[in-house]
């Protein structure tokens, strides 16, 4: 499984443009976001959980994992029911910066897993995306991190995540790799 990606002059020239400006905004995760958030998603950069709650790893396209949380957002909105996805969105370019999420755990009862994911250049701003995401009152609120990005180690820890479990060589450090990283459990 991988994925192919195409750029006009090169991906360092496109990613340098894509996410280029300093304006930004939080809103809804909505359909318009759908296309814009594929180069965050594949940007290199550290990050080898990107979204658990999407199954999300390494650098890769999120076309078919965002669809579910698009749809879901779409009814949440039609519903007026509190958001469960809000990203970080360019005004200056199409570019999603960032994307801050939450999920029932499949598994745990009263659980819910909840997620960030930023640009490289845009993690300064994580701590801001997940204080704009209302979280459902439960018993406990999970989030994954690894030691490969510790801006989303320090984003949790500032919206009050605390780290919990030591997952040990839970994934490779590359898709297809055989060097496995250790994954950081958190909770609140």
């Amino acid at each position: 499984v991988g994925h192919m990606a195409w750029y006009a002059e090169s991906r360092t020239a496109f990613e340098r443009e894509w996410f280029a400006g300093s304006a930004m905004t939080i809103e809804r995760l909505m359909w318009r976001h759908w296309p814009a958030a594929a180069p965050l998603f594949m940007a290199e950069g550290p990050g080898v959980v990107r979204c658990a709650p999407l199954q999300v790893f390494w650098p890769d396209l999120v076309e078919g994992p965002l669809l579910p949380a698009i749809q879901s957002e779409a009814k949440r909105g039609a519903d007026t029911q509190i958001p469960a996805s809000v990203v970080l969105q360019s005004t200056d370019t199409p570019a999603v910066l960032g994307l801050a999420l939450w999920r029932w755990d499949p598994v745990w009862p009263e659980t819910c897993v909840v997620d960030v994911f930023c640009h490289r250049d845009y993690w300064s701003r994580a701590t801001a995306l997940l204080a704009a995401l209302p979280l459902p009152t439960c018993r406990r609120h999970v989030a994954f991190a690894d030691p490969t990005c510790p801006a989303k180690q320090d984003a949790l820890q500032a919206a009050g995540f605390s780290r919990v479990a030591i997952l040990p060589k839970r994934i490779p450090a590359t898709r297809g790799g055989t060097d496995l990283i250790d994954v950081v459990q958190m909770e609140k």
